[in-house]
C-alpha cells in the first residue's frame, strides 16, 4: 500500500461500516423474503425503510471517509482512492 496519509479506521469509521454491513444484510433478506412473499406491504414497507436507512449510511460514509464502492463514489461525490484506506479484509476494522 502507498504512503497517502492514511491510517486504521477509528471507532466511528468502524462503527459506521459495521452499521452498513447489517443494513445491507437485512436488506437483502428482506428482498429475499419478498421474493416468495411479494404482496406483503409490511416487509415492503420494512424493505423502503431500511434501505432508506442503508442509502443514508453509505453517503455518511462515503462523505466522511472514501467510497464503498464506484456508485458511491458517483452517486455521493466522493472519492474513489481505495488504494489509501485499508479494507475490511486487510485489518480495516481491527
Amino acid at each position: 500500500m502507498n504512503d497517502c496519509g492514511c491510517n486504521k479506521m477509528n471507532a466511528e469509521q468502524c462503527r459506521l461500516l459495521r452499521n452498513i454491513d447489517i443494513l445491507s444484510f437485512f436488506v437483502v433478506d428482506m428482498a429475499l423474503y419478498l421474493d416468495t412473499h411479494p404482496d406483503d406491504a409490511d416487509a415492503q414497507d420494512y424493505l423502503a425503510h431500511y434501505a432508506k436507512l442503508l442509502r443514508e449510511a453509505q453517503k455518511e460514509y462515503a462523505q466522511r471517509y472514501c467510497a464503498l464502492s464506484q456508485a458511491d463514489a458517483n452517486r455521493y461525490g466522493a472519492t474513489w482512492d481505495w488504494e489509501c484506506m485499508p479494507l475490511p479484509w486487510e485489518g480495516g476494522c481491527d
